[in-house]
């Protein structure tokens, strides 16, 4: 739990975006479940920024290539 760690620690996690995901999925299970540290919108767009790097570097990635069968 990323609320229990030192604030050295946590100031450098609270950029991983898994670890937003991960908080806001307990906060799914356990409505309760403190979330100090989620920042929603840092995952709803940092999301779909990397998708988007991703298909564009496989997209890259197949056009080097050339034609199959070649």
């Amino acid at each position: 739990m990323p609320v229990l760690l030192s604030p050295f620690v946590r100031n450098i996690v609270v950029w991983n975006p898994l670890m937003h995901g991960i908080e806001w999925f307990r906060l799914g299970l356990y409505g309760q479940y403190p979330t100090f540290l989620l920042d929603r919108s840092y995952l709803a767009y940092f999301a779909p920024i990397v998708l988007l790097i991703g298909i564009v570097f496989e997209r890259a990635m197949i056009g080097s290539e050339g034609p199959a069968g070649q």
